[in-house]
Parts: C-alpha cells; structure tokens; sequence
C-alpha cells in the first residue's frame, strides 16, 4: 500500500511546487504607448512609469519637449529635463528611452513647441 502512494505523493508534491508560485506572482506589466499626438496633451491620467518617447519632426524645425508629472496641465514635476530634438532631412525620428522608467504619481502632461509640425508617442505603463 506504502508502495503505491509514494509514486502518488510524489506526483502532487511536484504539482504543488509548480502551481504555487503562479499564485503568489504579481500581474506581467506591459508598457503601452500613446496613439500619435501632433500638440501638447494629456497622455496619461492616474501613477505609473514613464518608458520612452519618440519624435518625428518635418525635418527642418527643432522641437522642444517637456514632460509633466501631472494628468491635465503643464505644470508639477518634470519627469525629464527639457529635451530640445535637433533634425535634419535625413534624421528625423528621435527617442528618449528612460531605464529603468519613472515613476509618475498623477499623470503625463507633454508640451511640445516647434515652429514646423511633429508627431509624437511617449511609451508608459499606468498603474502600480
């Protein structure tokens, strides 16, 4: 009887070593970005962590940027130092990659200021 529940002990014992980390284990967190923004606007609304951004400028004008820890208003923290993206025909995507990332408390607010036209995503993940 010994016999046949060891090999059945066993098989559970391994079971249980494999199944109870998952449930003690935090949710993956993916980083998300923006949809393209073209002005200054509100990307995010509540904490989380700042990843990145990319410009694409018209390849003529520099753009200036700033990024607000705030949900609605360039003002608060800065999340970086005021970022001034130079350009040239041949170059005219740039990114900004923060690692590890920032954590922001109340949101992301970026300001944007070109005399020509850009687009822009800001990569991020929102919660804690």
């Amino acid at each position: 009887m010994i016999k046949q529940i060891k090999p059945l002990f066993f098989f559970f014992s391994v079971l249980l070593l494999i199944w109870l980390p998952s449930v003690h284990a935090e949710p993956a967190k993916f980083c998300r970005s923006s949809t393209s923004q073209t002005a200054s606007a509100a990307i995010a609304t509540s904490p989380g962590y700042l990843h990145g951004i990319v410009v694409i400028t018209d390849g003529t004008n520099s753009v200036t940027v700033d990024i607000y820890d705030n949900a609605s208003a360039a003002s608060g923290t800065k999340l970086i130092p005021q970022w001034i993206v130079t350009t040239s025909s041949s170059n005219r995507a740039q990114s900004y990659s923060i690692d590890p990332p920032i954590k922001f408390s109340n949101g992301i607010y970026v300001v944007v200021t070109t005399s020509g036209t850009v687009t822009y995503m800001v990569y991020y993940f929102e919660g804690l």
